[in-house]
C-alpha cells in the first residue's frame, strides 16, 4: 500500500487495511475532536479514568471511503479505537504534516482548544475491539489486543472487495454502521 497503511489477511482470506506505525507517529501532532465526523463512519466517545488518568476513548465504525480521507489511500468496512487526553489550552498546530492535512483541515477551522483531544501513547494500555453482526450475533471480526509503548490507536477496515465477498456468504446488516462494537482499553469496556 504505502507508508501510511498496510494490508493484512485473516485466516478466512479477508484482507484488512490498517494504519502503520509510521502513520501513528505522524498523527501524534494532530488532535482529534467530536467535530471530526465522516458520512457512513459513525463515532462516539467517552471520558473515563484509567489508573488515575483522565482519558478520552473515541470509537469509530462503519464504512470509510478513504482511510483518514487521504487521497490514494484505500478504505473499507470496520472501525477504530483511539486513546486521547485533554491538554488544557493546547491549540491545533498551524501546520500539520502533509500526509494528514486533508483529514485535519476541517477540524483546524472549527475546533477550539476545549474541543481537542491529543493522542495519549504514554498511557500504554492494551487496545482491542470486536464487531458483531446484528443479524446473526456472530463475530464479524475481532482485532487486538495491541499493546506497547506508543500505542494509542487501533484501526482495522475490511477492504471493500472483501466485504462484497463477505456479503455473498453471510447475512449482513443493511448499513455498516449497524455492526455492534465492543472495545476494551486497559480493562475499560465500551459498547457502541
Amino acid at each position: 500500500m504505502s507508508l501510511l497503511t498496510e494490508t493484512v489477511t485473516d485466516t478466512d482470506g479477508y484482507a484488512y487495511v490498517q494504519a502503520t506505525e509510521t502513520l501513528a507517529q505522524i498523527c501524534l501532532v494532530a488532535p482529534c475532536s467530536p467535530l471530526m465526523n465522516f458520512p457512513d463512519y459513525h463515532t462516539t466517545w467517552k471520558e473515563v479514568t484509567i489508573d488515575g488518568h483522565s482519558v478520552v476513548i473515541q470509537l469509530w465504525k462503519g464504512q470509510c471511503e478513504h482511510f483518514m480521507l487521504l487521497p490514494g489511500q484505500p478504505g473499507g468496512v470496520g472501525g477504530e479505537v483511539g486513546v486521547y487526553h485533554r491538554i488544557a489550552g493546547k491549540a491545533a498546530p498551524a501546520r500539520l504534516p502533509v500526509e494528514i492535512r486533508t483529514s485535519a483541515r476541517a477540524l483546524r477551522k472549527q475546533a477550539t482548544a476545549v474541543d481537542l483531544w491529543w493522542p495519549y501513547p504514554d498511557l500504554n494500555k492494551e487496545i482491542e475491539f470486536e464487531l458483531t453482526n446484528p443479524r446473526t450475533g456472530d463475530t464479524f471480526f475481532k482485532v487486538g489486543p495491541r499493546a506497547g509503548a506508543g500505542k494509542y490507536w487501533l484501526s482495522h477496515l475490511m477492504t471493500f472487495s472483501g466485504y462484497d465477498d463477505y456479503k455473498k456468504k453471510h447475512a449482513h446488516p443493511d448499513k455498516t454502521t449497524d455492526y455492534r462494537m465492543t472495545a476494551r482499553v486497559g480493562g475499560v469496556r465500551l459498547d457502541f
